[in-house]
């Protein structure tokens, strides 16, 4: 027999375990296709929170924790798997939308009670620097359970609950205003996800009553 078609089950077997040994190195060393790993829980156990990541930073704010709705904002360092608290939110909140700009943290909406009927138009900005909140113009009307984004240094609202809720708002930080004059949601919904990738803005999921 040819000594090369004989040869040619050995080679695609070798080529079989580098692939297997690059995907092993690549799983190790955490990029997608690996496996999850478990990082330092956070300092407040809560849930019905906003996150958003700003100079390689994570920060979680608000939320419903153990014993009602938490004003809790604290910041988790990948490079150091540790968290720190930071000062807390002006007021408690839960079922907020969060997202990062202009290098700032803002915050928008929200439920402010535990039987879900006080909602919030209140929107502040976190200045990491300074260590400091500052209250911002209010969302047109109060939002909560929705979602918010970050395009080109400014922030989309997007569904919700509340008035109105199928109106798409957009904040321009330059001069603290809001636009509403925007297409409208095609579905209503809340409890949903928002992200922007490609400078496009994505509505995910939700539910509606």
């Amino acid at each position: 027999m040819n000594r090369a078609v004989l040869e040619r089950p050995r080679a695609l077997i070798c080529w079989l375990l580098l692939l297997q040994s690059l995907w092993g190195c690549a799983a190790a060393q955490g990029v997608p296709g690996g496996p999850w790993t478990r990082a330092t829980p956070m300092p407040t156990s809560r849930s019905e929170l906003a996150a958003a990541a700003l100079d390689g930073r994570i920060y979680a704010a608000g939320g419903i924790a153990q014993w009602g709705t938490t004003a809790a904002f604290e910041t988790y360092d990948p490079a150091m798997d540790g968290w720190e608290e930071l000062p807390p939110l002006p007021e408690a909140i839960h079922h907020l939308a969060a997202a990062a700009t202009d290098d700032r943290i803002y915050v928008t909406g929200g439920y402010t009670d535990l039987l879900f009927s006080e909602i919030t138009n209140r929107a502040w900005a976190y200045d990491p620097r300074a260590r400091t909140w500052t209250r911002i113009a209010d969302l047109p009307a109060p939002r909560a359970a929705h979602g918010m984004a970050a395009i080109e240094g400014k922030l989309y609202v997007v569904g919700g609950v509340g008035p109105d809720s199928k109106e798409l708002w957009i904040y321009d930080p330059a001069t603290d205003r809001w636009d509403a004059e925007r297409a409208v949601l095609p579905t209503q919904r809340e409890h949903l996800t928002v992200t922007a990738l490609g400078g496009e803005l994505y509505a995910v999921g939700g539910r509606w009553d």
